[in-house]
């Protein structure tokens, strides 16, 4: 059985458990960004992201090899990089002493994302430079106050 991606979720808190145990909290599509003042230059506002999680959960065969190379990346509605591919780091999966899939979860903190308008955005999930599985996101302007 190929490498597969069985969860990809953006997440306001997630933690995995030295056992395996995955929590995640507050799932998300999407954030609504209350802008509180726009640029004087009538150039778009730069939109900072609350901090998210990024939580996968991939499941691979023996063939599929131990080790790989995890990356994201996010892209525009218009198919275009914001992100271009940032690697992650290695992904090792590890032997499973009952004979059944390896599984690997991984729960990457995004810290610092800033985005340059409204709009619907992917973050992709990429193993070995090869996108194999995304996640809608979209940026909204909250309601004044």
């Amino acid at each position: 059985m190929p490498l597969e991606c069985k969860v990809v979720t953006l997440a306001t808190y997630a933690v995995s458990s030295p056992e395996g145990k995955l929590t995640i909290a507050g799932t998300l599509d999407g954030v609504s960004v209350q802008i509180v003042k726009a640029p004087a230059d009538g150039q778009n506002p730069q939109i900072p992201i609350p901090p998210l999680y990024l939580v996968v959960v991939l499941t691979a065969s023996l063939s599929d090899g131990l080790s790989h190379e995890l990356s994201f990346a996010v892209k525009h509605e218009d198919g275009e990089y914001l992100i271009t591919p940032q690697e992650f780091g290695p992904l090792d999966f590890r032997l499973n002493p009952h004979g059944r899939q390896m599984r690997a979860q991984v729960i990457m903190e995004l810290h610092g994302l800033v985005f340059p308008a409204f709009g619907d955005y992917e973050v992709v999930l990429l193993v070995d430079g090869i996108p194999i599985a995304s996640a809608p996101f979209y940026v909204d302007q909250a309601p004044s106050a």
